[in-house]
């Protein structure tokens, strides 16, 4: 009997999912560990996000925003509908400006903002 639950299964000492993509009825392994390096995260204690790339939401995490410029962020619900351009911020010289809160039911985020405008993703 397996320690994981279905679909989860242990692959040398790195543990992985296994999932099987609806719209394509393929399976395909995720080793765990390279979800910290997921698209869209330049990687590091701070993850500095990538502009126009979906990114998963961590259930708690906060967005640190410094620059000038202008900041969209458009979120996915777990039904795959993407709110597009749900919360949008002029920024003017903004130095660690917090954002904690998108949307209760989002499980992905899209960030577009200009290269005056880094974007961290804390979670």
């Amino acid at each position: 009997m397996s320690a994981y639950p279905p679909g989860i299964s242990a692959a040398g000492s790195r543990d992985t999912i296994s999932v099987t993509d609806a719209d394509t009825n393929k399976e395909k392994v995720i080793v765990i560990s390279d979800l910290l390096n997921v698209a869209g995260v330049a990687g590091g204690t701070y993850p500095i996000l990538t502009t126009d790339t979906w990114v998963p939401i961590p259930s708690q995490f906060r967005l640190v925003i410094n620059g000038s410029g202008s900041l969209v962020l458009s979120y996915k619900k777990p039904g795959g509908e993407v709110i597009a351009s749900a919360f949008s911020y002029a920024l003017n010289n903004v130095v660690n400006r917090i954002i904690t809160y998108i949307a209760d039911d989002s499980v992905e985020m899209l960030a577009v903002f200009p290269a005056s405008v880094t974007v961290k993703l804390i979670g």
